[in-house]
């Protein structure tokens, strides 16, 4: 699931499956990152383009440089 709230997050928590957070500065000022963390997403990107990239699994080219590093990783796909 790709989300950017926590009733996002929980949904994909309690449904067992894997979540993208996406969070953009901007989002700073509506949502708390140390709280959407709490819900263990297993990816956070920066933006839609960046999650798109962890969803296909392929870039179009439009991330800029070292933008990935963002998005990365946060848990193993399926682990609580």
């Amino acid at each position: 699931m790709v989300g950017d709230s926590a009733k996002d997050l929980g949904a994909a928590a309690n449904a067992g499956i894997d979540s993208i957070l996406v969070y953009p500065e901007a989002n700073a000022a509506y949502y708390d990152l140390d709280v959407l963390r709490r819900f263990k997403p297993s990816y956070v990107c920066a933006s839609v383009r960046e999650a798109k990239v962890v969803v296909l699994g392929e870039s179009d080219g439009a991330s800029q440089p070292g933008s990935r590093e963002r998005c990365g990783k946060r848990r193993a796909p399926g682990s609580t």
